[in-house]
This record gives structure tokens, sequence and C-alpha cells, in this order.
């Protein structure tokens, strides 16, 4: 049978101390790393950033690649402020341009949104495609768009202020739209009344 001395114990003892100390800290911290990553991803996106021009050329340098991560998918707008919203007057709906700034093919494959009151579908040679909804557990409907280079499509977005009748106030949704370029987003604001 092996005896641990006294010492040993101790080193064991704090070896393990340090183990939780360190598990607690990741699990505090994470959320705040994730929060600030995707604060600085938004800010990029807006172009509100400091100049990476020394980290495009070095990723340039590195893979013979342009690094440049602008969105070859352009939709008109990254946000849209209904105003104020009547839940008498139902439904409600608004369309944003999206463009293929790339040299090859583009594919829209899925949209999802951040709540049931809330669908989008594309609109693309005066044909409406599929409504889509918020995306429980891989439900939404899959009709993939693609877009030529330069061509055009619209997004157009619903809200349906019937869907959260007791809601009174401000409301921000949010709809994705998962394509071959990557994921964007739009976020639609309101101010719900009745």
């Amino acid at each position: 049978m092996c005896m641990l001395t006294e010492s040993k114990r101790e080193r064991y003892l704090l070896l393990g101390i340090a183990g939780v100390v360190l598990l607690v800290l990741g699990i505090t911290m994470y959320p705040s790393a994730r929060s600030y990553i995707n604060e600085q991803n938004e800010l990029h996106k807006q172009g509100l950033h400091e100049d990476d021009s020394g980290i495009h050329q070095l990723i340039h340098d590195v893979t013979g690649e342009s690094g440049d991560n602008s969105p070859k998918l352009e939709i008109s707008s990254s946000e849209y402020d209904f105003g104020t919203v009547s839940q008498a007057k139902g439904i409600i709906s608004t369309d944003l341009l999206i463009t293929n700034n790339d040299n090859k093919d583009i594919t829209i494959d899925e949209l999802s949104t951040s709540c049931m009151c809330t669908s989008a579908q594309i609109l693309k040679d005066g044909k409406e495609g599929l409504k889509y909804g918020m995306d429980m557990g891989g439900n939404n409907p899959k009709e993939p768009v693609a877009l030529a280079p330069n061509s055009t499509a619209t997004l157009r977005i619903f809200y349906d202020p019937n869907m959260h009748k007791d809601l009174k106030g401000p409301v921000t949704r949010v709809v994705s739209i998962f394509s071959s370029a990557g994921t964007q987003t739009v976020r639609i604001k309101l101010n719900q009344v009745s």
C-alpha cells in the first residue's frame, strides 16, 4: 500500500484547489470573453475598428490571400426601425435589398428569426420564396436561393404584433441569413402599442 507523506498530501491538495480555481475562473470568464468577441465582430462589421492593414498584409504574406473579410453578400441595411407599431393594424413588413458583390455565385441556404413573431423570405425574379421563422431544432424549411455575381434579391421581413398581445414598449428582433458567404444578421426595432 502506498502511503503519502504529509508534504505530498499538501502538494496534491494545493494542486486540486488550483485546478478548481482555474475551472471556476474559466467558467465565469467565458461569457465575458464571448461577449467581447461578439462586440468586436459587430464593430468590425460596422467599420468601427482600428486600422488593421498590417494584419491584412501579414495574412497576404503568409497565405497569399487578401485577408479581406468584407461581406460579399451585401444587405442594404443591418438594422431597420419600424417606429411605432399598433397591434390593431396587424402584420407589418419591410423590404431590404441583397446584392452579391462576389465574383462567383452565392447561395442563401436558409433564414432564421429570433422569435416566432418575426418571419422572413427571399424574393428573387418576382417570385416569393418560403417564409422562414424561428428555427426550433432544425424545423425550418430549406429552399436555397442562388445569386449570380452582381445580382440582387429582396429580403422581406414580417413582424406580427399580435403574437405578443400583452407586450407594450420597445422590441428588438434579429433575422439571420445563412449563405455560402457566411452568416449575416439584420436587427429590427419597434415600439409596440395597442
